[in-house]
Protein backbone atom coordinates (compact mmCIF):
# COMPACT_ATOMS: atom_id res chain seq x y z
CA UNK A 1 0.00 0.00 0.00
CA UNK A 2 2.68 2.47 0.71
CA UNK A 3 4.55 1.88 -2.47
CA UNK A 4 1.26 2.10 -4.28
CA UNK A 5 0.52 5.17 -2.79
CA UNK A 6 4.05 6.87 -3.80
CA UNK A 7 3.23 5.67 -7.41
CA UNK A 8 -0.43 7.14 -7.58
CA UNK A 9 0.90 10.55 -5.40
CA UNK A 10 4.54 11.05 -6.42
CA UNK A 11 4.77 11.62 -3.17
CA UNK A 12 7.20 10.30 -0.35
CA UNK A 13 5.64 8.47 2.76
CA UNK A 14 6.71 7.05 5.84
CA UNK A 15 5.28 4.03 7.45
CA UNK A 16 5.87 0.95 9.80
CA UNK A 17 5.69 -3.11 8.72
CA UNK A 18 5.08 -6.12 11.33
CA UNK A 19 6.83 -9.15 9.82
CA UNK A 20 6.26 -11.60 12.35
CA UNK A 21 8.37 -10.69 15.20
CA UNK A 22 9.71 -7.88 13.41
CA UNK A 23 9.12 -4.05 13.41
CA UNK A 24 10.48 -2.50 10.19
CA UNK A 25 10.52 1.42 9.53
CA UNK A 26 10.10 2.08 5.97
CA UNK A 27 10.68 5.35 4.05
CA UNK A 28 9.82 5.48 0.13
CA UNK A 29 10.44 8.40 -2.16
CA UNK A 30 9.65 8.61 -5.96
CA UNK A 31 12.34 8.32 -8.20
CA UNK A 32 12.23 10.64 -11.13
CA UNK A 33 13.64 10.86 -14.33
CA UNK A 34 16.22 14.19 -14.50
CA UNK A 35 14.95 14.84 -17.71
CA UNK A 36 11.48 14.56 -18.53
CA UNK A 37 10.72 14.69 -14.36
CA UNK A 38 8.43 11.12 -15.13
CA UNK A 39 8.21 9.05 -12.35
CA UNK A 40 10.22 5.98 -13.30
CA UNK A 41 10.53 4.00 -9.93
CA UNK A 42 10.56 3.99 -5.77
CA UNK A 43 13.27 4.07 -3.98
CA UNK A 44 13.08 2.71 -0.88
CA UNK A 45 14.76 2.19 2.96
CA UNK A 46 14.23 -0.30 5.27
CA UNK A 47 15.03 -0.42 9.21
CA UNK A 48 14.57 -2.20 11.94
CA UNK A 49 13.03 -0.83 14.67
CA UNK A 50 12.15 -3.43 16.76
CA UNK A 51 14.75 -2.77 19.70
CA UNK A 52 13.44 1.24 19.77
CA UNK A 53 10.18 0.31 19.84
CA UNK A 54 10.40 -2.17 22.71
CA UNK A 55 12.55 0.06 24.67
CA UNK A 56 10.00 2.61 24.31
CA UNK A 57 7.12 0.39 24.97
CA UNK A 58 9.62 -0.73 28.18
CA UNK A 59 9.67 2.88 29.11
CA UNK A 60 6.24 3.57 28.89
CA UNK A 61 5.33 0.78 30.98
CA UNK A 62 8.16 1.55 33.51
CA UNK A 63 6.70 5.17 33.91
CA UNK A 64 3.06 3.58 34.08
CA UNK A 65 3.99 1.12 36.91
CA UNK A 66 6.35 3.76 38.66
CA UNK A 67 3.54 6.17 38.72
CA UNK A 68 0.89 3.82 40.41
CA UNK A 69 3.85 2.90 42.94
CA UNK A 70 4.62 6.48 43.94
CA UNK A 71 0.89 7.10 44.95
CA UNK A 72 0.89 4.84 47.84
CA UNK A 73 3.85 5.92 49.83
CA UNK A 74 2.30 9.48 49.12
CA UNK A 75 -1.20 8.84 50.29
CA UNK A 76 0.50 6.50 53.51
CA UNK A 77 2.74 9.53 54.32
CA UNK A 78 -0.02 12.35 54.23
CA UNK A 79 -2.34 10.26 55.86
CA UNK A 80 -0.43 9.27 59.12
CA UNK A 81 1.40 12.94 59.01
CA UNK A 82 -2.38 14.62 59.67
CA UNK A 83 -3.00 12.15 62.16
CA UNK A 84 -0.36 13.45 63.89
CA UNK A 85 -0.72 17.26 62.94
CA UNK A 86 -4.80 16.49 63.63
CA UNK A 87 -4.00 15.25 67.11
CA UNK A 88 -5.66 11.97 66.90
CA UNK A 89 -2.77 10.13 68.35
CA UNK A 90 -3.46 8.99 71.52
CA UNK A 91 0.00 7.76 73.14
CA UNK A 92 3.75 8.15 72.61
CA UNK A 93 4.30 4.99 71.49
CA UNK A 94 1.45 5.37 68.88
CA UNK A 95 3.01 8.58 67.28
CA UNK A 96 6.73 6.87 67.40
CA UNK A 97 4.81 4.36 65.69
CA UNK A 98 3.15 6.57 62.90
CA UNK A 99 6.25 8.64 62.33
CA UNK A 100 8.44 5.55 62.17
CA UNK A 101 6.09 4.50 59.01
CA UNK A 102 6.15 7.83 57.59
CA UNK A 103 9.78 8.25 57.66
CA UNK A 104 9.64 4.24 55.65
CA UNK A 105 7.62 5.10 53.41
CA UNK A 106 9.72 8.66 52.87
CA UNK A 107 12.65 5.67 51.93
CA UNK A 108 10.57 4.05 49.75
CA UNK A 109 9.19 7.07 47.95
CA UNK A 110 12.95 8.27 47.64
CA UNK A 111 13.98 4.88 46.21
CA UNK A 112 11.24 4.66 43.53
CA UNK A 113 12.22 8.14 42.31
CA UNK A 114 15.92 6.86 42.08
CA UNK A 115 14.41 3.81 40.29
CA UNK A 116 12.83 6.47 37.87
CA UNK A 117 15.80 8.48 37.50
CA UNK A 118 17.96 4.98 36.04
CA UNK A 119 16.24 4.17 32.99
CA UNK A 120 19.25 3.64 31.00
CA UNK A 121 19.14 0.44 33.43
CA UNK A 122 16.01 -0.71 30.91
CA UNK A 123 18.61 -0.01 28.20
CA UNK A 124 20.99 -2.44 29.12
CA UNK A 125 18.12 -5.10 30.07
CA UNK A 126 19.71 -5.39 33.86
CA UNK A 127 17.99 -4.57 36.64
CA UNK A 128 19.86 -5.25 39.65
CA UNK A 129 18.48 -7.31 42.80
CA UNK A 130 19.92 -6.43 46.22
CA UNK A 131 19.66 -9.96 47.66
CA UNK A 132 18.83 -10.74 51.62
CA UNK A 133 17.27 -13.35 53.84
CA UNK A 134 14.00 -12.30 54.19
CA UNK A 135 11.22 -13.13 56.80
CA UNK A 136 8.00 -12.91 54.53
CA UNK A 137 4.86 -12.98 57.91
CA UNK A 138 7.40 -10.03 59.11
CA UNK A 139 6.89 -8.27 56.08
CA UNK A 140 3.28 -8.92 55.69
CA UNK A 141 2.98 -7.69 59.58
CA UNK A 142 4.56 -4.58 58.74
CA UNK A 143 2.71 -3.59 55.63
CA UNK A 144 -0.79 -4.44 57.54
CA UNK A 145 0.38 -1.89 60.37
CA UNK A 146 1.16 0.58 57.59
CA UNK A 147 -2.70 0.19 56.21
CA UNK A 148 -4.12 -0.04 59.39
CA UNK A 149 -5.85 3.71 59.29
CA UNK A 150 -7.66 3.05 55.78
CA UNK A 151 -8.29 -0.66 56.83
CA UNK A 152 -10.47 0.99 59.66
CA UNK A 153 -12.00 3.69 57.99
CA UNK A 154 -12.91 1.18 55.18
CA UNK A 155 -14.53 -1.07 57.28
CA UNK A 156 -11.95 -4.04 56.07
CA UNK A 157 -11.29 -7.11 57.84
CA UNK A 158 -7.47 -8.22 57.35
CA UNK A 159 -6.70 -12.06 57.69
CA UNK A 160 -2.87 -13.44 57.62
CA UNK A 161 -2.08 -16.99 57.88
CA UNK A 162 1.06 -18.44 58.06
CA UNK A 163 1.71 -22.05 57.58
CA UNK A 164 4.35 -24.18 59.91
CA UNK A 165 7.20 -23.56 56.80
CA UNK A 166 6.33 -20.00 56.18
CA UNK A 167 9.66 -19.09 56.89
CA UNK A 168 12.37 -16.80 55.38
CA UNK A 169 13.64 -17.14 51.53
CA UNK A 170 16.11 -15.09 49.21
CA UNK A 171 15.12 -12.15 47.64
CA UNK A 172 14.93 -8.62 47.01
CA UNK A 173 13.24 -7.41 50.35
CA UNK A 174 12.04 -3.88 49.02
CA UNK A 175 10.79 -5.28 45.85
CA UNK A 176 9.07 -7.55 47.73
CA UNK A 177 7.38 -5.25 50.00
CA UNK A 178 6.17 -3.45 47.04
CA UNK A 179 4.34 -5.99 45.82
CA UNK A 180 2.46 -6.86 49.00
CA UNK A 181 1.75 -3.14 49.36
CA UNK A 182 0.89 -2.54 45.99
CA UNK A 183 -2.14 -5.80 46.08
CA UNK A 184 -3.01 -4.63 49.71
CA UNK A 185 -3.31 -1.03 48.11
CA UNK A 186 -5.52 -2.47 45.43
CA UNK A 187 -7.49 -4.79 47.86
CA UNK A 188 -8.51 -1.38 49.95
CA UNK A 189 -9.60 -0.08 47.05
CA UNK A 190 -12.09 -2.30 45.65
CA UNK A 191 -12.96 -3.91 49.13
CA UNK A 192 -14.95 -2.04 51.24
CA UNK A 193 -16.52 -3.46 53.94
CA UNK A 194 -15.06 -6.89 53.02
CA UNK A 195 -12.12 -9.16 53.63
CA UNK A 196 -8.78 -9.84 53.04
CA UNK A 197 -6.86 -12.65 53.42
CA UNK A 198 -3.09 -13.46 52.80
CA UNK A 199 -1.92 -16.87 53.18
CA UNK A 200 1.78 -17.53 52.64
CA UNK A 201 3.51 -21.42 52.79
CA UNK A 202 6.04 -23.69 51.06
CA UNK A 203 5.13 -24.38 47.89
CA UNK A 204 6.78 -28.02 48.00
Amino acid sequence: SLYRHVLASGEMIQGELNVKDTIVSAKLSPLLDQTSNRLIGVVTVLQDVTKDRKLEEMRREFVANVSHELRTPISLIQGYAEAVSDGVVETPAQQESYLKIILEEANRLKRLVDELLELSRLQSGVISLEKEWIDLPWIITQVKEKFQTALSQNNIVFEAKFGPDAGSLVGDRFRIEQVFINLISNAIQYSPGGKISVKVTKNK
